[in-house]
């Protein structure tokens, strides 16, 4: 079989928000500035020795340099069998993404048929509520994977997503750093000599609107928490027999 390798890449600015919710709804309880600065100080642009694979830094870039990873593919492919996709910025129609992937991939789809299932981000209120469940689940005995798919899909996915437009999300300015780590992505890739579909510019950093951690209205936190308290019961509410409800008093 022939194999192609698509690589799909955003702006790093954008990256380091979402990635860092991410990682909490997958059980981690890194605080929003322990895992900036982690990721800040291996960089790869500025690193002059080994990373501790299991920081929250050595995980980000596992997953993010984009350059190391269209290497690594491009050593046993050939460049010409790897494509890297430039995730245009949130402006853009929402059909150029997958028009993209078609350019790159020559799957035939229709690039305006509507996504089956959103990947849904949380806003910041919920995002501290749950790093903080995930906290007392560990101090209980119960660490990341235990109750995986409740904590993520249910909870994360399912009731805070629902609360998104309410609350403010995480801020962040392109700080110099991120600047400096872009233009040598971009450096790298070039030299790969691997195909890249979209233009440069879209991996320029851009401003993150929102507000930072210490900012958020505690009111809020505490409403993430609830409003997750009771979807979880009423999803196992949902899943009972009637039969076997209790009896009221």
């Amino acid at each position: 079989a022939v194999v192609d390798v698509v690589i799909t890449v955003r702006d790093l600015n954008r990256t380091l928000v979402s990635m860092w919710q991410e990682t909490i709804q997958n059980g981690r309880t890194w605080t929003w500035d322990s895992y900036y600065a982690s990721a800040r100080d291996a960089a790869p642009y500025a690193r002059t020795g080994a990373v501790d694979p299991d920081s929250a830094g050595g995980r980000f870039w596992k997953q993010q340099d984009v350059v190391r990873i269209a290497e690594m593919w491009a050593d046993r492919l050939g460049p010409k069998r790897i494509a890297v996709i430039a995730v245009p910025p949130r402006s853009a129609d929402r059909t150029l993404l997958p028009a993209r992937f078609v350019e790159a991939t020559g799957v035939p789809l229709d690039p305006s048929a509507p996504s089956p299932r959103a990947n849904e981000s949380l806003g910041l209120a919920s995002v501290l509520a749950l790093r903080e469940v995930n906290e007392l689940l560990e101090t209980l005995g119960h660490p990341w994977p235990s109750g995986g798919q409740l904590r993520k899909r249910l909870l994360a996915k399912k009731v805070l997503a629902a609360r998104a437009d309410q609350e403010p999300r995480l801020a962040l300015d392109p700080p110099d750093w991120v600047r400096e780590q872009t233009t040598a992505t971009v450096e790298g890739l070039k030299a790969t000599g691997v195909r890249y579909v979209g233009n440069w510019s879209d991996l320029d950093p851009i401003v993150v609107p929102g507000i930072r951690p210490e900012d958020a209205d505690p009111r809020l936190v505490s409403s993430a928490a609830i409003a997750g308290l009771a979807g979880v019961i009423a999803a196992q509410i949902e899943k009972e027999p009637p039969d076997q409800a209790p009896a009221p008093m």
